[in-house]
């Protein structure tokens, strides 16, 4: 909906899918690692040092089964909390201080289903929890973009 609305389409780029969509006049690149998670700082790494956008100046979002559904953490730095592709950022930038909204996604899996859990769809019951939870990213989103435009011309 979101991307709808600002004319975005994901296209297949190098080691992503890039969309890119304006905001308040300003051109934002968003990017979605084709790689697999644990591989996904290269990614990162590469299209921060080919648009040449500081670390501060971009946004990693992703889902953690650390939290339970309705849980989301807008930070400005960290660990990588155990989650393979924060650790794979960390490693490929050399640094813990760059922003990331990190949104529950809980653990209700049986042993060996992660993968089919985190890349499967939403169950009935949860749909009541992660709608609400898309529009509170976006608000989220919205506030980082409006605070880093203030001072900055480019945001990832």
């Amino acid at each position: 909906m979101y991307l709808k609305k600002h004319h975005g389409v994901f296209v297949s780029d190098r080691l992503v899918y890039t969309c890119e969509i304006k905001f308040k006049g300003r051109s934002i690149l968003l990017i979605k690692p084709t790689t697999y998670m644990n591989l996904s700082g290269r990614a990162f790494k590469y299209w921060m040092d080919k648009e040449k956008i500081q670390i501060e100046n971009t946004l990693t979002i992703l889902d953690d089964l650390a939290f339970p559904l309705h849980v989301m953490k807008l930070r400005a730095s960290g660990s990588d909390g155990g989650h393979n592709g924060l650790k794979s950022i960390q490693e490929s930038i050399g640094s813990q201080n760059y922003p990331r909204l990190r949104f529950g996604i809980g653990n209700d899996f049986a042993k060996g289903k992660q993968v089919d859990y985190v890349l499967g769809k939403w169950k009935d019951a949860e749909i009541p929890f992660s709608e609400p939870k898309a529009g509170s990213m976006l608000h989220n989103h919205r506030k980082f973009l409006h605070n880093r435009f203030r001072t900055n011309d480019e945001c990832m």
